[in-house]
């Protein structure tokens, strides 16, 4: 050891004292340095290689400071003792650093990597990390038409993150991924009870689940809808958001905010968010952003808990080169005017933008501007309230095609603890700056591919890279090893990326792809790339059949494509599935179609005389047609437990088949005359198909029955002669039953709907401007019906009125 005076050795001693309190040797590291500090936790510079492992427990102490004074005249020195300022949890370990999420913290205050110190705790307990519901579990019920505020909260460490991911057996829920213990629930028009689940995973991938009972107390009054009003949703090839998608962004409450221009670029932008509100028919709606501005991209600022601060919305002027700031009052309208960040035709230099190609916000809501002719990342501090202003910070990047040089920056994504990455088209590379100095980088194209967006995982930075010539996406580790690639897919596949030109990521972690040049918009989940949901894109083609399904959406049959598409409530189509062919599965003749009470798709094919049988998603389950003959018809009976086929035989003309394909029973046989099947019919059953016993009668189901060739409507009990309802119609297409027994008809030649009493048959008739050439129908559980319409090639949505 080199000689010291006495006042420096006791000075050492004493402070190695603090660090290293006496105890035996131990498997893993007694101390670690701090890498950085994130918004989940603390990086150590030691990994597996030097022993640490999950669950290691390390304190974190400020350094001891020495001081060596004149005025302790050679006796003792004076120390600063450490402080215990944190304890922390390793959640995960790469071989030369780990992870470690705060367990307990004492003072307040940010931690700072550059004066703290880890020592491992082998005696620490760590807290239950584990999510654990609060209160009591309780049942949550409702009348139709309402919606049902749930929250189930979880108690777990302060500021750490969590997803909620929710499903219900009836019913329908508003979300299905949250970042809050809030959902609504809209109670289905039969009445009975329903579980719901949900589960929570927090940072460390723990998890816990809670089931409950969300109850429906069906529709006030006598039950039947009485009353109808068209819907501004239509459902088609278009996408919802009615325009060309330039962006994607999202608020801390996962409510997305989609920017799109209806009359092309130059012309009226529009913002379409989901309003927050508790009303049951509450519905996406746009505001018109001031000024015409061709906006490229679109980032929202959280929320603040403050009542009269509702957020913001960031867009690029790309003409005037500027970046513009609407604030939301409480009527969520976007203010006038708005703050403009820059100087109007651009330049170069600090403050100035050249060519601004996307934004983002850090967790302190200062705003990053990535500008691809300065090739550089500007960042300003916004200011809210009266007189606000943007203050110009620092700006980092540097051009040219070394290594962590910008060539052509395209997009820009801010990870958790701030760190930047820049994706370089022309290197094609993903560069990383942390403290605005490049850290890394990592190659994320091959030759001669075109990049064309970035984003980050909100809780694993892990980094998702989107190649546009590729029409794929890949995630990348925060190191840049390849952990997944996703996408592509055959041409008619609604999971295929044909020309994707942007992603974001939302804090559910759900992501969103614009594809076709923003002509669509394409949801996956986000570490298998599962597919989820995609709007606009989809051809629909010929005389489209209509089924609707228990939890809201519906599906269309297209025989011309042999294809049948899935739309959830929203509007997103969530499968396509169905091909030409004979092999099981395929179509040759497809005419119709049935949804069953757990969402399984049911296609009735006449050339082959069979009814094919997939799951929601169109998984092949089974095919029945035993017996079988001259098909020409397939509906659900009204609770969905059965199918009933219609035939062209003079006996048994009505088959009634169980979901699982199996013969139930089959009626028809004394129908004679007005009923013979050669005319053609369309059918719908109501009631109970049970039996046996004493009330064997009164469980006969309804058949009720339109004859196509006189265009009258017929209602039987099962084995009883066929009456006569009063009304005629000039040409029938469709016969559907409604989960309360309701029973509607569409007559296309008058553009009409006529639906009935189950009580009485009393017939109500239903028109309204905007039905052209209404052809076919589906009724789903809450009592919409979705029409298709033949002349306006859309389909359209009645909405039932309480």
């Amino acid at each position: 050891m080199p000689n010291r005076d006495p006042l420096t050795r006791a000075a050492l001693a004493l402070a190695a004292s603090v660090l290293l309190c006496a105890s035996p040797a131990l498997a893993a590291p007694r101390e670690a340095r701090l890498l950085e500090v994130t918004s989940k936790g603390v990086k150590l510079n030691l990994g597996a290689r030097a022993g640490v492992k999950v669950g290691h427990i390390y304190d974190l102490y400020r350094e001891a400071e020495v001081y060596v004074l004149p005025l302790t005249r050679g006796k003792v020195p004076l120390v600063k003792p450490q402080r215990r300022v944190a304890s922390v949890q390793v959640y995960e370990v790469e071989p030369t650093t780990s992870l470690a999420r705060v367990l307990t913290r004492e003072g307040k205050g940010r931690l700072d990597p550059r004066h703290l110190i880890g020592v491992y705790n082998p005696t620490a307990a760590a807290p239950n990390r584990e999510p654990t519901f609060t209160g009591k579990s309780e049942t949550f019920s409702g009348t139709w038409g309402s919606t049902v505020r749930i929250w189930l909260d979880v108690s777990n460490e302060p500021d750490d993150s969590t997803v909620y991911t929710w499903s219900v057996s009836g019913g329908r829920l508003r979300y299905t991924h949250t970042t809050r213990p809030l959902n609504f629930w809209t109670p289905p028009l039969k009445a009975g009870e329903s579980s719901l689940q949900v589960t929570v995973r927090d940072s460390a991938n723990n998890e816990a689940s809670r089931r409950v009972s969300v109850v429906s107390l069906g529709p006030k009054g006598s039950g039947e809808i009485k009353r109808f009003s068209v819907s501004r949703r239509t459902y088609g090839s278009a996408s919802r958001y009615g325009g060309r998608v330039a962006d994607v962004a999202f608020e801390w409450k996962n409510t997305p905010y989609v920017l799109t221009s209806k009359e092309g670029w130059g012309g009226k932008a529009r913002v379409w968010f989901d309003r927050p509100t508790f009303h049951a028919r509450a519905t996406n709606f746009s505001r018109e952003v001031p000024a015409k501005r061709d906006f490229r991209s679109l980032v929202v600022l959280a929320a603040s808990s403050k009542h009269e601060d509702y957020g913001a919305v960031f867009g690029i002027d790309a003409d005037e080169k500027v970046v513009v700031r609407h604030n939301l009052d409480v009527k969520w309208r976007l203010s006038i005017p708005p703050l403009i960040i820059g100087v109007p035709d651009g330049g170069a230099g600090n403050g100035r933008f050249s060519n601004p190609v996307d934004i983002a916000l850090s967790r302190d809501e200062d705003l990053y501007v990535l500008d691809a002719e300065q090739r550089c990342v500007q960042v300003f501090k916004v200011s809210r309230g009266k007189g606000a202003r943007a203050s110009f910070l620092v700006s980092f990047g540097r051009p040219g095609k070394e290594k962590y040089d910008l060539q052509r920056p395209v997009a820009m994504a801010i990870g958790r603890d701030d760190v930047v990455y820049v994706l370089d088209a022309g290197r094609r590379t993903v560069v990383v700056y942390r403290n605005w100095r490049p850290v890394g980088e990592f190659l994320a194209g091959g030759p001669e591919e075109v990049l064309s967006g970035i984003a980050v995982d909100p809780y694993k930075d892990e980094v998702y890279v989107l190649s546009k010539s590729k029409g794929r996406v890949r995630r990348y580790s925060q190191q840049g090893q390849l952990l997944k690639e996703f996408g592509g897919g055959v041409v008619g596949v609604p999971s295929r990326l044909d020309e994707p030109v942007r992603i974001r990521i939302s804090p559910a972690r759900e992501l969103w792809v614009l594809d076709r040049g923003g002509e669509s918009v394409v949801r996956f989940g986000p570490e298998r790339g599962l597919f989820r949901g995609r709007t606009g894109g989809v051809e629909l083609s010929g005389s489209l059949r209509v089924a609707a399904g228990p939890t809201g959406g519906f599906s269309v049959l297209s025989p011309g494509s042999y294809r049948v598409t899935r739309f959830d409530r929203a509007g997103w189509v969530i499968a396509r599935f169905g091909r030409e062919g004979t092999k099981s599965g395929e179509f040759e003749e497809p005419v119709d179609l049935a949804i069953g009470a757990s969402n399984e798709v049911y296609v009735l094919d006449a050339d082959q005389q069979r009814v094919h049988h997939f799951g929601p998603r169109g998984a092949v389950r089974a095919s029945y047609g035993k017996g079988l003959e001259g098909v020409i018809d397939l509906s659900a009976v009204d609770n969905r437990s059965h199918l009933a086929v219609i035939q062209q035989r003079e006996r048994g003309n009505i088959a009634l088949l169980t979901l699982g394909l199996k013969p139930a029973r089959s009626a028809g046989r004394d129908y004679t005359g007005d009923l013979t099947p050669r005319f053609g019919c369309v059918t719908g059953v109501t009631g109970s198909l049970g039996g046996g016993g004493r009330g064997k009668e009164s469980q006969r189901p309804w058949l009720w029955t339109i004859d196509e060739d006189r265009e009258l409507i017929y209602l039987a009990r099962q084995g009883q002669s066929p009456r006569k309802l009063g009304h005629e119609f000039d040409q029938v297409n469709d016969l559907e039953a409604s989960p309360n027994g309701q029973v509607f008809a569409v007559d296309s030649g008058d553009d009409e709907i006529v639906f009935f009493s189950s009580r009485s048959g009393q017939a109500t008739v239903f028109k309204d401007k905007k039905l052209d050439e209404p052809w076919d129908l589906g009724i789903d559980d809450y009592g919409h019906v979705f029409v298709y319409d033949a002349g306006r090639k859309l389909v359209l949505e009645l909405t039932p009125q309480r």
